[in-house]
């Protein structure tokens, strides 16, 4: 029952009714540029997340192959070490190749220091300990 008169109803216009199936595309819409956004960066980190652990793979191979090589020239340098010193020694009691040796050596900018590695710091810690003297 409507206890307007008929000049009332008239005049205004009747209310837009809003249909559940008409709202639907509207709010589902934006739903989809989202979903592929979040599809997208979903997607990249996992492609860079297989390419960081592929890396890291290949870079703990490198390392494994490199260790005997090192060592291996480590012990070398040890050796070379060694033979610097007993030569510096050997120059200095006198001995004339041993001086020789020395000579070019430092000629060539290599200087030899009785108790340490050449080109090594005290401080080193892959310096070899100082040869005992006789």
């Amino acid at each position: 029952m409507d206890l307007r008169g008929p000049r009332e109803n008239a005049s205004e216009e009747p209310e837009p009714q809003l249909q559940p199936a008409a709202l639907a595309p509207a709010a589902a819409a934006p739903t989809w540029p989202v979903l592929v956004l979040a599809l997208a960066v979903l997607v990249a980190i996992g492609y860079q997340t297989f390419n960081l652990v592929r890396e890291h793979s290949q870079l703990q191979n490198t390392r494994t192959l490199q260790t005997t090589p090192y060592e291996q020239a480590r012990r070398m340098r040890t050796q070379l070490d060694g033979i610097a010193r007993r030569t510096y020694e050997l120059a200095q009691q006198g001995n004339p190749g041993a001086s020789a040796i020395v000579e070019q050596l430092a000629r060539r900018g290599i200087r030899i220091q009785p108790g340490q590695a050449p080109g090594a710091t005290p401080s080193s810690p892959g310096a070899p300990a100082p040869a005992p003297s006789r």
